[in-house]
């Protein structure tokens, strides 16, 4: 099963359902992923002092998707990962 979802109440239409995998990835997975590397950022001030050129890119460009992702989340729809994978399967 591609994309699980659960109906729900009061709805007839298919579209009215709650659709996990899209909530594990997109709410979760996006979210998840930018308070890790917020927590690395904060890591690496706190071991060292000072945090890396290349950790503020990695950062800014990441938070960039992540907030891209969620600004335009009609269009994630349509990216390779969430149109042909399926849902907790590793082919």
């Amino acid at each position: 099963m591609l994309n699980p979802r659960i109906p729900v109440p009061g709805h007839a239409h298919p579209t009215q359902s709650f659709d996990i995998k899209t909530f594990v990835e997109i709410r979760v997975g996006l979210i998840n992923w930018l308070l890790f590397d917020i927590a690395f950022l904060a890591k690496q001030y706190d071991r060292y002092g000072f945090v890396t050129d290349s950790m503020w890119l990695v950062v800014a460009f990441q938070a960039f998707y992540v907030v891209d992702a969620l600004w335009f989340e009609v269009a994630f729809f349509s990216t390779i990962d969430v149109a042909y994978s399926s849902f907790l399967i590793q082919t």
